[in-house]
């Protein structure tokens, strides 16, 4: 029994597999998250090495909130822990049972911005088509 042949997935399977849209998946390699093989005739190859690092990504994105640049770091620190860890980093509630803590894991910790009311009330009509800068 030969090795079989590896599986690569279009666009959109790969995008359904890690559960965002296929526009997505060209964002993130326009930023360089994830290079997919091409074919010979140049439509992208995802294959599962990718779908799994997609999985990743949407990850750090959705439970993490991290930008496309701090999730290039969290994916090189994995990438150069070694082998034998695990795909999907450890929850914090499983750092803390395992006594690790988030700085010896190497991740930082999620960042939530919230703005305050006034910053989404919309501005005066006047202050909207003012040339000026602000005031301190």
């Amino acid at each position: 029994m030969g090795n079989p042949a590896p599986v690569n997935y279009k666009v959109a399977e790969a995008a359904r597999l890690a559960g965002v849209s296929a526009s997505t998946l060209r964002l993130w390699e326009s930023q360089g998250l994830v290079v997919p093989g091409r074919s010979e005739t140049g439509h992208r190859q995802y294959s599962g090495e990718d779908v799994a690092r997609l999985k990743r990504i949407a990850w750090y994105r959705a439970e993490r909130g991290l930008n496309p640049a701090a999730i290039r770091e969290a994916l090189e620190a994995e990438d150069t822990a070694g082998e034998g860890h695990s795909t999907f980093p450890m929850r914090a509630s499983r750092r803390k049972a395992s006594g690790e803590s988030s700085a010896a894991s190497g991740m930082r910790p999620a960042r939530r911005w919230s703005r305050s009311r006034e910053t989404l009330a919309s501005p005066s009509p006047s202050s909207r088509h003012s040339r000026e800068p602000p005031r301190a």
